[in-house]
């Protein structure tokens, strides 16, 4: 069988820190909803920041993603939606 992600290591956070912790209220301006997310004291990112604003001319959203980082580095990143569904089997 041939794997994509081998196992991860004691320390690894499996699909990141950001998809493991939860992220905290931020201020934000008129119409928006922002989140931000600290990272552990020895990891090169010091936090992250996701602002949400709705279009008011058309059926959309702004997102924007900030990473904050403490000293140069090379990570990977992979960022998409994520929907809460219902707990109830069929009612989505």
């Amino acid at each position: 069988i041939s794997r994509v992600m081998g196992s991860p290591e004691s320390e690894e956070e499996v699909h990141g820190h950001g998809s493991n912790h939860d992220w905290t209220w931020r201020a934000s301006g008129s119409g928006s909803l922002s989140l931000e997310l600290t990272y552990p004291q020895a990891s090169p990112v010091e936090r992250v920041e996701r602002t949400v604003t709705p279009d008011p001319s058309a059926a959309a959203i702004d997102i924007e993603f900030r990473i904050v980082v403490r000293r140069a580095c090379r990570l990977p990143i992979g960022l998409h939606p994520v929907f809460r569904l219902p707990f109830e089997t069929g009612a989505a």
